[in-house]
């Protein structure tokens, strides 16, 4: 799909919160953007997609990907032998772009509760997560 026809969906009112856009910037990094609808655009945790792309020929033609909306969060439990069965919880730190274990609740620097969308775009949980293979369950958030 190309972006111009995301931002066509968009002004025929088709496209639902929480909508995840994926994309590639000019280096070949992916990026996703979470559709918000109550402020009217697409977001990553920083800024908003015009903040971050010049709307252009360019990038009108870009390939992306649009992933519908899961509302369900989950937490991460890992089951490995030796981990204090407190602090055995996948946590995603925003800032330094890393993971680490400890307890479940989200903090202001730490996201332990994803959509699945997420935890294929995240890319340090991904690898984390695909290295652990099974060694892991998804307990639904509520």
């Amino acid at each position: 799909m190309k972006m111009i026809e995301v931002y066509n969906l968009l002004a025929k009112g088709e496209i639902k919160h929480r909508t995840v856009l994926v994309l590639s910037d000019d280096v070949d990094v992916t990026i996703a953007y979470k559709y918000d609808e109550g402020r009217q655009g697409f977001f990553d945790e920083y800024s908003r997609l015009e903040d971050d792309f010049d709307v252009y020929e360019k990038f009108l033609n870009r390939d992306v990907r649009l992933l519908q909306p899961n509302d369900q969060e989950y937490v991460v439990k890992v089951n490995l032998r030796g981990l204090q069965s407190r602090r055995n919880y996948l946590n995603y730190n925003t800032e330094d772009d890393c993971v680490f274990l400890s307890f479940k609740n989200n903090s202001d620097k730490s996201k332990t509760r994803f959509t699945k969308a997420e935890l294929e775009l995240i890319e340090p949980v991904c690898e984390f997560l695909e290295d652990l293979k099974d060694q892991y369950q998804l307990i639904e958030a509520y």
